[in-house]
């Protein structure tokens, strides 16, 4: 039997052992979390970002547990007037989960395609930023 090794933190490594579990049944899933993500809660830090908020012209956000700590800090409200980059679909998918899209208003560049730095870094190029 084929061993299959996930080492996401805990909490995130469930849902992908469950695929490979019901797609290949006759592989072995195996959970070692090898980091554990916990979020800023210093409440000095969080007023810090909603300062540093009101004179960013762009945030750039790399992964959706980077979405979900900062809207905890931000007691959920993200101002309209910042834009956000993203690397890729999860961390849309993480912002939608606080109505955060482009029809809610919110200004959000994402890469087509290329979902890592470099497909970022050409969404930005496209658009003349800076």
């Amino acid at each position: 039997m084929k061993t299959v090794l996930i080492t996401r933190p805990p909490g995130q490594a469930a849902q992908l052992a469950e695929l490979i579990r019901v797609a290949l049944p006759a592989v072995h899933v195996l959970q070692i979390p090898l980091l554990t993500i916990l979020p800023n809660e210093d409440p000095r830090e969080a007023e810090r970002l909603r300062e540093q908020l009101k004179k960013t012209d762009l945030a750039v956000i790399v992964s959706p547990n980077a979405v979900e700590c900062g809207m905890r800090m931000l007691a959920g409200s993200w101002p309209k007037e910042v834009p956000i980059a993203i690397v890729g679909m999860g961390s849309q998918r993480a912002l939608l989960h606080h109505g955060i899209d482009q029809a809610s208003g919110y200004q959000i560049i994402a890469p087509q395609g290329q979902e890592d730095s470099e497909g970022l870094w050409a969404a930005l190029q496209a658009l003349n930023w800076p």
